[in-house]
């Protein structure tokens, strides 16, 4: 799968995650596209070596690819953590 693919997936997440961006921006991702367009703009150049980063990106692929639940929901849960990490997470 291509990264225009990816970043295009309208596959949805298992659950909306609300974050805020590197310039303080709110937003609401709710696809796997949004997502892996999130990771992509706020940690590619800084974190792309890091664990946390490559598992998110990883398995926002597979959930692109195959839009199996549980596959969506382990990506889910990987950028969940990732904007943890990072204090980007909004708790809604």
């Amino acid at each position: 799968m291509t990264n225009e693919e990816i970043l295009a997936s309208q596959v949805k997440l298992s659950a909306p995650l609300v974050a805020k961006d590197i310039e303080r921006n709110r937003h609401t991702l709710t696809t796997v596209g949004q997502a892996a367009q999130f990771v992509q703009s706020n940690f590619s150049g800084i974190r792309s070596e890091d664990v946390d980063w490559k598992q998110a990106a990883n398995s926002l692929e597979v959930a692109a690819a195959t839009g199996n639940p549980d596959r969506v929901e382990d990506a889910t849960k990987a950028v969940e953590n990732l904007l943890k990490t990072e204090n980007m997470l909004i708790d809604v």
